[in-house]
Formats: structure tokens, C-alpha cells, sequence
């Protein structure tokens, strides 16, 4: 009876060791899946890093994000079906906005945006205008623009779903609902900047 209990134990014990280390592979496959997002400070200082998951679920930690306004003859390109962090109900914002990922550079994230939403936007690359902290979503904004002198340089593909708007466009539709909070609050923020961009810029094209 005593070696049958014996046996039963060492089984048991063999079965909770097999069950631990199955639960630790998950958790490593897990983390290895995870997408990291770096904590940043308000002056835009890495501090740490989280998974994306877990932080949006918090949200309390700053997480750089990169947002490129693409523009053509003065006009901006949105889309309603955005692919914008901050988007829920999809309402018109700049398709082209992503996390950037822990340990990745800015520039090589503007450059997996391009690579990522459209293969013909590859050999685009953008200019930075202004960065600002959206505390609403705790997202640290790095905003960018795109100047394209042909629309064909983006592709029918990645052009469907969107539209150019005027500046006067804009102005007339905003607080009406139809734009995202984040792009209604970007555009009051910087449309001075991005107007003045757009005047020093007419003649330049973001093609490399």
C-alpha cells in the first residue's frame, strides 16, 4: 500500500511539473508574439517598455505614436475606415498612423508604414512637423507629412475608401462628428504649421 501511495505522489507530482512547464511555454509564446510598446516621459524619454495589450487596457502610460498627413496640391488624403490607434467608430482620419514599436526607430517606423499599408507607397518617405502629447489617449504624437506630387504614387488600391479635403473643407466639418478626436484636436493644433509646410513645400515631392 505504501509503495501504490508512493507511486500515486511521484505521478501527481510529475503531472503538476509537465502542467508547469507546459503553462511557461505558453506564457514565453505569448510574450513572443506580443507586440511592445516603449513608455515614454512627457519630454519623450524611453523608460521602460509594456506589452500593447496590457497598456491600452491601463492606459496610463505615454506610447509614441507616428502619424503621417499625406498631402497633394495643398489638399489632405483621408480615409473613413482609418487605420488610426485612437479610431472606434471610423470616422475620416489620415490612414497612415501606428504605434511605434520598442527598440524601433522613428525613422525606421515612418518607413514600415509606407512598406506596410501599400507596396507602391515603398519609395515615399516623409518629413517630421511637430510632436505633442494627445493625454486623452496617452499617446506622445510625432506628426509627419508627405508631399505627393502624383496621386498615382499611392496606388488605386491604397487610394479607395479615401478622399482629399481642402483646408476650407475641414474647417467647415469639424466638430460636426464626422473626423476623429485625435485629427479634430491635430488639426486645431498644428493646421498653421501644416499650411505653412505645404507653401515651402509645393514644389517638393516626397518620392525618393
Amino acid at each position: 500500500m505504501k509503495i501504490i501511495l508512493i507511486a500515486m505522489v511521484f505521478s501527481l507530482m510529475v503531472v503538476l511539473y509537465a502542467s508547469k512547464l507546459a503553462y511557461i511555454q505558453l506564457v514565453k509564446k505569448h510574450l513572443k508574439n506580443e507586440e511592445w510598446l516603449p513608455i515614454v516621459n512627457e519630454s519623450g524619454g524611453v523608460y521602460g517598455k509594456i506589452t500593447r495589450s496590457l497598456s491600452l487596457q491601463e492606459n496610463k502610460y505615454y506610447h509614441p505614436v507616428i502619424r503621417i498627413a499625406l498631402m497633394h496640391k495643398g489638399k489632405l488624403f483621408l480615409k473613413a475606415s482609418s487605420s488610426a490607434p485612437d479610431s472606434k467608430s471610423f470616422p475620416w482620419d489620415y490612414p497612415l498612423a501606428r504605434y511605434l514599436k520598442f527598440n524601433e526607430s522613428l525613422e525606421d517606423g515612418v518607413s514600415h508604414i509606407f512598406n506596410e499599408n501599400n507596396g507602391k507607397t515603398s519609395n515615399l518617405s516623409a518629413r517630421f512637423i511637430v510632436r505633442y502629447i494627445h493625454q486623452e489617449t496617452k499617446q506622445m504624437i510625432y506628426l509627419y507629412i508627405c508631399n505627393i506630387a502624383h496621386e498615382t504614387q499611392l496606388g488605386q488600391n491604397f487610394l479607395n475608401g479615401g478622399k482629399w479635403w481642402t483646408p476650407k473643407q475641414i474647417s467647415e466639418n469639424l466638430s460636426s462628428g464626422i473626423f476623429s478626436n485625435l485629427f479634430e484636436n491635430e488639426y486645431n493644433l498644428v493646421s498653421s504649421t501644416v499650411l505653412a509646410a505645404t507653401r515651402l513645400m509645393y514644389d517638393w515631392d516626397c518620392a525618393n
